[in-house]
Order: structure tokens, then C-alpha cells, then sequence
């Protein structure tokens, strides 16, 4: 019983818990998931503050001078070449130990493309030595396309929006770079005149940052769409554009810048406007990286919230169906075994007992009061208690019964052996009578057979007297009076006068006097004879006793 009782308390609480753990399992899963959403966004804005940074350390060598030349980068910051490699370096380590701790769970290509750039950041030396803008071009592709991989392990739809508009507005600042080199290039030269394969640079560039905006308006949130939409209306930035539109206008029909006074000052003017274009779009992209950091990390602390919750939960359920198991298990178990106990102290010691009492008393209608099983439930328990009562009562009532039953029983055999007894008296008393009376030796042996009959006749109902639960007669006794010479000399009478029918000294021998039976059948009858239940008939070994059956 307790062991089924446990396991009907057991099994659903193990699929309740079962349950529960998938759940906070899932939700450790999450809590990892957006953990690593975290880690990926501030990567991201690591890379993506590298590539602007690279970005703008290959304009300033198109720009050209030496590495001490202060250039005014956007109207208000002045910085040389020397300084903006100093302000690279510090960005270029945070992003080698950021590839270090990446690994096989933000993707194969991911970890793929940390190892290119892993390998490309080793040789910024020879880069920065021969100034080649296109081996810098290379390595912020490289930390372009890392970054995109980094944004694409996350399945919540608002992160993965922003996601993808922080990438859209990370390259359509790098093509804005590519196209302020590009210019700035145009401009400083002797013939400055573009050539086919610049001017189809330049326009697929400027159709790639318009294709990355667009990407950006339509995946950004409306406040942040707006905003950028809003900052590109800025002075600088519109005349960055007249002026990119102006040097496009010539390039198409072929005609060469060089006659433009003012030409330094154009370009640096670009330069200028360029790069605060190129600021605006960095502002933008560090609100909407607030956004992703700031979702990621309400979406791990709802998590972690919901994991804790839940763990607390499974414990509090454990507890509760711990507490609930005992109480349940006492509650049972405790009239359980009040009940086996008593059962087996009835069926070993109280029921007996009542048997033995009813069958040694006198009073056989009294029935003897049960004692109900002390279990005062009213469930199943109490019911099997009751009804065990219920057996108790009737194996009382028929014991009770059985005790009546042999009582008249008895009563009947005492009844039945008392009428025979009167009756066998009356029979011996009779055939005594004819015994003194009768002198033919046939006769009288005749007339022992019937004595011997009846003598059998009176043991059958002392016999019954037993059985009735009496005590037997005394069986050997002496009737009272009886003279112990009477039956030797009777005996040695009867053995002197021989027999004929088996019974000697109860018939004549010819030529004996009959007066030597008679002589001693009347001594012995005159011997006072009130009970004929032991007679001294049986001393004679050759006569039949009536006391023996």
C-alpha cells in the first residue's frame, strides 16, 4: 500500500517536474541565446568602430603629406596620420581578443571569417607601409562581413531588424568613405579628369550606399529612420552632395576639373562634408545599437527572471507534494495499521475468547457486545473498518448461535438418555423380578441374554450423557448392602451345578438338586438391590457381565 501510494503521488509529480525542468532548460537556453546576442552586439559595434576608423586612416593617406600634416577631417577636428593610427591601435586589440572568444556557437562562418581577419589585422604593418587604399578596402570588407555574420544568430524579431539595419548602415558608411576617397583623389590630380573604370566606381558605389540606405529605412524603427532622414538634411551634408552631384555632372561628359580654381580648397570642402555625412550615419548607428544591446539585455533578464521563477516553482512543487505525501501517508498508514493490528488481535484473541466464554457459560441467549475497531474515518479505510465490524458481529452471532444450537443439542441427548435410563431401570427391575421367579434353567438363561441386552442399552445412554457433556455414572460401584460372601458362595453354587446353555449356574444338572440354584439365586436376590446399574454378575468370570457391553 505505501508503495503504491507513493507512486501514484510520485508519477505525476515526476512529469510535473519533468516539465518544469524542460522549461527552465529552455529558458537557460534562451538566457545563453541572448546572452550571446549581447556579446554579438557590442563585437559589432567594436567592428564597426574599427572599419570607420580604418576607413578614415586610408582617406587621410589619399589625401596625401607626411604623417605630421594636421588635416581637419570635419571642419573642427584636426588630426594627423600619426594620431589616427594611435586612435586605430587601441580599436584593433579590443577586436583581437573579441575573435578570441568566439567560437563554434556564433556560427561556422562566423568563426571562418574571424580567422581571415584574425589573419589580415597581423598585417596592418605591411598595409600601413605601402598606404595602398585598396589592401585597406580589403580589410574593412573582411570586418564588414564578420560583423554581418555576427547578426545573423539571432531569431527575435525586433533585434533582427536593427541588426540588419546596423549592417545596412555600416557599409553605406563605408561606401560614403570609399566615394570621399575616391573624389578626393579626383580632385588632387594634375589632369583631374575621371577615368571610365572610376567613374563606374563611383556610381556603383553611390548606387550601393542608396541600396544599403534603403535597406536601413525599411528595417530601422520609424523613429530612427526619421532621424537619419532629418540629420542627412544638414548643411554640410547637402553640400556633400551638390558637390559629389557637380564632379558626376563633369565626369559623364568627359571634361576635366583642373579648370576650377579653388580646386585644394574643393576637396578639402568634400573631405569635410564627407566625413560629417559619414558622422551623422554613426550617430544613428550607435542609437539603434543602443536599441539591440538594450533589448538583448531586457530580453536576458526576462529570461533569467523567468528561469528563476521557475526553478522556484519545481521547488516549491517538491516541497509541496513532500509535505502533501506525509501528511497523505499518515493519514492513511496510521488507520491502515490500527486496522491490521486490531483485525489480527480479533482473529487471534478476542474472537476466540468470546467462543470460549459463550461455550463455558450457562447463559446461552446472551450474545456478547463487539467492540468496534477504533478507525473514525469516513473514507475507504473507515468503510472496510466498519465492514469488518460488520464480519465480527455476525462471527459473534454465529458462535452465539452454535453455542444455542448445542445447548438444546445436549439437552436433548440428556433428555433422551434420562427416558432411556427410567426405562432400562424398569426393564432390569422387571426382568429381575422374572429372574426370581423363573427355575427353568433355559429360561433363565434366556432372561440373563435380556439383562445383558439391557445392561448394554443403559452404557448407550450414559454414553449420550457424555456426549451431552455430563459426567458418566460410576461404573463398578458396589450397590449398597451388597454382601461380599453372597457372590463367591454363589459362584462356587453355580460352578458346581454346571450348565447347559452357556451361562453355568443358571440351570440344573440332571441328578442335582434344583435347590442349590435356588437356594442361591435367592440369597443373592434377597441381597437389596435399589440400583441395577453395576451388577456383581460380572465377578463370575464364566457368567456375562452387564456391566461390559
Amino acid at each position: 500500500m505505501p508503495t503504491r501510494l507513493t507512486a501514484l503521488i510520485v508519477a505525476p509529480t515526476i512529469v510535473a517536474v519533468l516539465l518544469g525542468g524542460i522549461r527552465v532548460v529552455g529558458s537557460i537556453d534562451s538566457l545563453t541565446a541572448y546572452q550571446r546576442t549581447r556579446s554579438a552586439a557590442e563585437y559589432s559595434v567594436h567592428l564597426r568602430d574599427l572599419a570607420e576608423q580604418l576607413a578614415l586612416e586610408r582617406d587621410l593617406f589619399v589625401w596625401g603629406g607626411n604623417s605630421r600634416r594636421a588635416f581637419n577631417v570635419d571642419g573642427e577636428t584636426e588630426v594627423t596620420r600619426t594620431q589616427q593610427r594611435a586612435a586605430v591601435d587601441p580599436l584593433i586589440q579590443q577586436v583581437k581578443a573579441d575573435l578570441n572568444d568566439l567560437d563554434t556557437d556564433y556560427g561556422t562562418r562566423a568563426v571562418e571569417q574571424a580567422q581571415q581577419l584574425s589573419s589580415r589585422l597581423s598585417s596592418l604593418k605591411g598595409i600601413r607601409e605601402n598606404g595602398a587604399p585598396e589592401d585597406y578596402s580589403a580589410l574593412i570588407a573582411n570586418v564588414l562581413r564578420l560583423q554581418d555574420e555576427l547578426g545573423n544568430n539571432d531569431d527575435n524579431p525586433a533585434i533582427v531588424g536593427n541588426v540588419r539595419a546596423l549592417n545596412a548602415l555600416a557599409h553605406a558608411k563605408e561606401e560614403a568613405a570609399l566615394q570621399r576617397a575616391t573624389l578626393t583623389r579626383e580632385l588632387l590630380e594634375r589632369n583631374q579628369t575621371f577615368t571610365t573604370f572610376e567613374l563606374q566606381d563611383f556610381l556603383a558605389s553611390q548606387s550601393r550606399q542608396q541600396s544599403y540606405l534603403a535597406t536601413y529605412y525599411t528595417e530601422a524603427p520609424a523613429a530612427e529612420a526619421s532621424r537619419l532622414v532629418t540629420l542627412f538634411g544638414d548643411k554640410d551634408v547637402v553640400n556633400g552632395e551638390l558637390t559629389k552631384s557637380w564632379a558626376l555632372t563633369l565626369g559623364l561628359h568627359n571634361q576635366s576639373l583642373n579648370r576650377y580654381q579653388g580646386r585644394d580648397r574643393t576637396a578639402q570642402q568634400w573631405f569635410q562634408d564627407s566625413t560629417r555625412a559619414i558622422e551623422q550615419m554613426a550617430a544613428v548607428e550607435g542609437r539603434v545599437s543602443g536599441l539591440v544591446q538594450s533589448r538583448a539585455r531586457d530580453l536576458q533578464s526576462a529570461e533569467q527572471r523567468n528561469a528563476l521563477i521557475a526553478g522556484g516553482l519545481i521547488l516549491a512543487l517538491l516541497v509541496l507534494v513532500l509535505v502533501t505525501t506525509v501528511l497523505i501517508a499518515r493519514s492513511m498508514v496510521r488507520p491502515l495499521r490500527r486496522l491490521r493490528a486490531e483485525a489480527l488481535d480479533i482473529a487471534g484473541r478476542r474472537l476466540p475468547e468470546i467462543v470460549r466464554q459463550m461455550r463455558e457459560s450457562e447463559e446461552t441467549g446472551r450474545e456478547s457486545q463487539v467492540q468496534p475497531i477504533a478507525v473514525d474515518s469516513t473514507d475507504e479505510i473507515g468503510e472496510v473498518a466498519q465492514a469488518f465490524d460488520e464480519v465480527h458481529t455476525q462471527a459473534v452471532r454465529l458462535a452465539a448461535e452454535e453455542s444455542r444450537l448445542r445447548t438444546n443439542v445436549n439437552a436433548m441427548f440428556v433428555n433422551l438418555s434420562r427416558r432411556t435410563q427410567t426405562l432400562v431401570e424398569r426393564q432390569i427391575s422387571l426382568i429381575d423380578g422374572l429372574e426370581r421367579g423363573e427355575e427353568d434353567g433355559r429360561r433363565l438363561a434366556d432372561l440373563f441374554k435380556l439383562d445383558h441386552l439391557a445392561t448394554r442399552m443403559r452404557r448407550n445412554s450414559e454414553n449420550l450423557l457424555v456426549l451431552a457433556g455430563h459426567e458418566p455414572p460410576r461404573n463398578g460401584a458396589s450397590p449398597p448392602g451388597w454382601s461380599t460372601w453372597s457372590a463367591p458362595r454363589c459362584r462356587r453354587s453355580r460352578t458346581t451345578s454346571g450348565s447347559s446353555s452357556g451361562f453355568p449356574g443358571r440351570s440344573r444338572s440332571p441328578g442335582t438338586p434344583r435347590t442349590t440354584s435356588s437356594t442361591c439365586w435367592r440369597s443373592w436376590s434377597r441381597t437389596p438391590s435399589p440400583s441395577r446399574r453395576a451388577t456383581p454378575r460380572s465377578s463370575s468370570p464364566a457368567a456375562p457381565s452387564r456391566a461390559a457391553p
